[in-house]
Formats: structure tokens, C-alpha cells, sequence
């Protein structure tokens, strides 16, 4: 049990850069951070007049002692192959462990059970297990609340009345269930809150109990480029000792370093959280969108959000950016597409919404809207399509010819085989393997990244910020 073809057992949760972060700043909770020194140096690391170099060396032991019994497999993290199908694999009994949230744990608990149900899996009992400590210490679980709600006191008493009744509402058993459920978050915080058995992460009480909470946060940016900084050290182009001190020299002296050349500035935050891209329209999807229709001079672009995978902060954007926010090498390319297999993309892209992770196959749009109902079959849950700005837009036509910007991963580059392409059959114009549709017309392949995208745009544009414009509209 456990392993896999690969051999591997051990995985790390590595969609996005702060999920790799996690794991090595959770090494060193409490053992470190759980101490005054900790403490202290946390405080002196935010004023600036702390480092990582020469301390945070033992973050990495752990998964170097992981690495050097074969269990842990790097290849995903560095981005040098697809990432481990951590739910698949775990629900079928081919991985024994793997860092992640409890989200992550209803879901295995869920598709173990349909696939024992079904014959394909034997039943399997899981736990989610403390981190371990140095001897002495209590082990300790990693707790992030996915929401927290408050009312601003200062607002009007007609809109503190009216929170009031949206917190009565949401303090409901009902209205919690509700609020698991649309966020996946797998269990609530609310005293008196009744979970259902199986979204309770069995093992987790022991670590509760003890009652400590250790305060592990970095800044938001600090630990996105830190995450970013250890995929370079499994590419084997950083040692722990360069991630250390490209870490510390961020912190010191901001974006602008001796190895990075500042692109353009954005005008507000644009972030990616908790699979917000895979899950609905967002600002950073629509800009990346934008993007890349004016690189590709194209009317419609259609952007996988697994392409997605870190923020932008509001203020000046570096080379290094673009790297973390956009780090894959596959290139835009124009296409005429009939409108019928616009249609079949846009079903495939929510497809797999209600999966953990959710599927990066999910579109942020430029040039075309839709909506959706994820609640209807699969296949079906697209209820609207129109092409254009929102206020002047009009009807998709299936015999129509669209032409759209999307990138050559999708169009088969790649082939389709594990996992690649993300089911984007339909507009295959590169794999002899996969049957191609005559309604799709490779135009023109332009050589450039969705990073190359951004930086043109950034070039050409005083900062430049996005907004939600109802480009993508989620009922039910």
C-alpha cells in the first residue's frame, strides 16, 4: 500500500507556490517559531533586522531526509512533470501520506468510498496526522480558516442591522452546512457546530487538545517567493543557502535586486486564494486574459487556470514575478474555432469544480462571457454564452467562426496522456494521436509565454489593475 508506479509515497499539496512554502515553514513550528526566540525573530524578521541565513537551514531536513529514502518525489514541485494526483492517488491507495488541508481529506474520505463501493479500491481508513516536533515537544497540526466574518462598526445602523441578520442566518446549523459545503472548507469553527462524521479529520483532536497556537505567518509575498525560491532549489538552479538569502535580500531591500529587472507597476492586489481561478471569474484571470488577447492580436482569449499559479501585489512587477505568477514555457497560439467547440470547451472547463483540487482546465475569459450551474449534469452547465463586453455583448452562434487566443498545451503540443492538455481534445491542432475537428484552424503560433503576455501588456500600460465584470456568472 502506498506506492505508486513512480515509487513514491510521500507528496506535498503543490498547486501554488504558498502551498509549497507551508511545508517548510510548518518545520519549523514549534521547535523554532513555537519558542520566544522564535517569536523574537519573527518580530525582528518583519522590522528587517532578522534573517533567515544561518537559521532557517533546518526547515529543509526534513524533506531532504524524505528525499534520500526515496519517498518523496521532487519532480512536481520543481514543475519538471505534471503535479501528483494527490486525491487519486491517496482515495486508491497508491501514496501513504502527503502534505495538505482537511479539504483535501473529506474528498479522499468520499472517493474511497465510491471507488470501494465500485469494486476498484479496497476500503481504507485515514487519519490526518500532527506534524512531528523535536523531542519535548507536543506535535502540532497547521490550522487556516478559510472565512472569517466581521461587521465594520462603523458603518450605518441600517447596514449593522442588516449584517446582523446575514451573521443570525449564517451562525444557523443550516446556514453553516451551507457555507462548508460552497467552500469546501470541510468543517466548521462555530461553537456548538454539529459536523457530519466524515468531515471531521480523524487524528487532529490529539494536537488540538494541547492547546498552544504558534503565530507561523510570513508576509503574503515573502511566502509566495519563498515557495517560489524552493521550486528553483529541486530545479537545481538554487541551493538552500541562495533560497535563504534571496529570501532574506527581498525582505531587506524590497522587489528590486542585482539579478531582477522591474517591468511595470499594477495599481491594487490581484490575488490568487484558495483555487479562486479554478473556481470563477476573478481579477487576475481577467487581466492574464487581457493579457494575452492584445499579445495575440485576437478578439477572444480563453486562458487554462492552471496557468495561474501566484498574485500580484499592488506596486512594481519583476522578471521574478512573472516567473512565480505564470511559470510555464507553453506558447500562445491563435486559432478559428466554430462556435459548437467554443461551447464543448466551455462545458469542459467546469467539469471539474466539485473535484480537490479543482480541475486548472477551468477558462478565465477575455472578449467572451458565460454562465453556469455547476449543480446541473456534467456536460449541460452551461446555461449562457455571448462574445463581447458585457454591455454590448451578443449571443454565441454555434455555425459562427471565432477567432481565440489559447495556448498550445491545451491544443495537444503535448498530447493528451497523463493529464496534459486538460481534455481540451476538441481543439486539437498537434497530436496525430487524438482525432482532430475540421471546425478548428490553427492561424498563426506566436512564440510567447502567458509571462511574455503580462510583460508586453505592463510595457504598454501605467498601472494597470482588473476588476470583477461579469464575465463569468455562477447560478444555483
Amino acid at each position: 500500500v502506498g506506492v505508486g508506479d513512480d515509487g513514491y509515497n510521500f507528496a506535498i499539496q503543490s498547486e501554488y507556490d504558498t502551498d509549497v512554502s507551508q511545508f517548510f515553514i510548518g518545520n519549523m513550528v514549534p521547535d523554532f517559531l513555537g519558542t520566544m526566540d522564535g517569536v523574537r525573530w519573527l518580530a525582528d524578521f518583519q522590522e528587517k533586522s532578522s534573517e533567515m541565513t544561518g537559521t532557517w537551514e533546518r526547515a529543509f531536513d526534513l524533506a531532504e531526509e524524505l528525499q534520500a529514502e526515496e519517498f518523496f518525489d521532487t519532480g512536481s514541485i520543481s514543475r519538471q512533470k505534471n503535479t501528483i494526483a494527490i486525491v487519486k492517488r491517496m482515495s486508491s491507495g497508491q501514496l501513504s501520506a502527503f502534505f495538505g488541508n482537511s479539504s483535501f481529506y473529506a474528498q479522499i474520505l468520499s472517493d474511497n468510498s465510491s471507488m470501494a463501493a465500485a469494486g476498484e479500491a479496497p476500503e481504507y481508513s485515514y487519519r490526518m496526522l500532527p506534524l512531528f516536533s523535536d523531542e519535548g515537544n507536543a506535535p502540532w497540526i497547521l490550522f487556516s480558516p478559510l472565512a472569517c466574518i466581521g461587521i465594520n462598526k462603523n458603518s450605518d445602523a441600517k447596514t449593522q442591522t442588516a449584517c446582523r441578520l446575514i451573521l443570525d442566518l449564517l451562525s444557523t446549523q443550516e446556514g453553516q452546512d451551507s457555507m462548508c459545503a460552497d467552500l469546501q472548507i470541510g468543517v466548521s469553527c462555530l461553537t456548538g457546530y454539529r459536523a457530519k462524521n466524515s468531515t471531521i479529520p480523524k487524528g487532529a483532536e490529539q494536537a488540538v487538545n494541547t492547546g498552544h497556537v504558534y503565530n507561523a505567518v510570513l508576509p503574503d509575498k515573502v511566502s509566495s517567493y519563498f515557495g517560489s525560491a524552493i521550486r528553483k532549489m529541486y530545479a537545481q538552479t538554487m541551493t538552500v543557502a541562495d533560497v535563504l538569502h534571496f529570501i532574506d535580500t527581498y525582505n531587506n531591500y524590497g522587489d528590486i535586486t542585482n539579478n531582477d529587472i522591474v517591468i511595470g507597476s499594477i495599481g491594487s492586489n490581484m490575488l490568487l486564494a484558495d483555487y479562486n481561478v479554478r473556481l470563477g471569474e476573478t481579477e487576475i484571470g481577467n487581466f492574464v486574459a487581457d493579457c494575452v488577447a492584445e499579445a495575440a492580436n485576437a478578439p477572444i482569449a480563453m486562458i487554462n487556470s492552471g496557468g495561474i499559479r501566484g498574485s500580484f501585489y499592488e506596486g512594481i512587477v519583476t522578471e521574478y514575478d512573472l516567473q512565480s505568477i505564470c511559470p510555464y514555457d507553453n506558447k500562445i497560439i491563435v486559432l478559428d474555432i466554430k462556435g459548437s467547440i467554443i461551447r464543448a470547451m466551455l462545458e469542459n472547463a467546469v467539469s471539474t469544480m466539485d473535484t480537490m483540487p479543482p480541475g486548472g482546465r477551468f477558462l478565465q475569459l477575455s472578449g467572451i462571457n458565460m454562465k453556469f450551474n455547476p449543480n446541473l449534469p456534467k456536460g449541460s452547465r452551461i446555461t449562457e454564452i455571448t462574445i463581447g463586453e458585457r454591455d454590448g455583448a451578443v449571443a454565441l452562434d454555434i455555425d459562427s467562426i471565432y477567432r481565440v487566443a489559447v495556448n498550445d498545451y491545451m491544443a495537444g503540443s503535448r498530447g493528451y496522456a497523463a493529464g496534459n492538455g486538460d481534455e481540451y481534445t476538441m481543439i486539437n491542432v498537434y497530436d496525430e494521436n487524438t482525432p482532430r475537428d475540421e471546425a478548428v484552424v490553427l492561424v498563426k503560433e506566436t512564440q510567447l509565454t502567458y509571462a511574455d503576455a503580462i510583460e508586453l501588456y505592463l510595457e504598454s500600460h501605467v498601472d494597470c489593475s482588473s476588476r470583477i465584470e461579469g464575465r463569468i456568472v455562477r447560478e444555483g
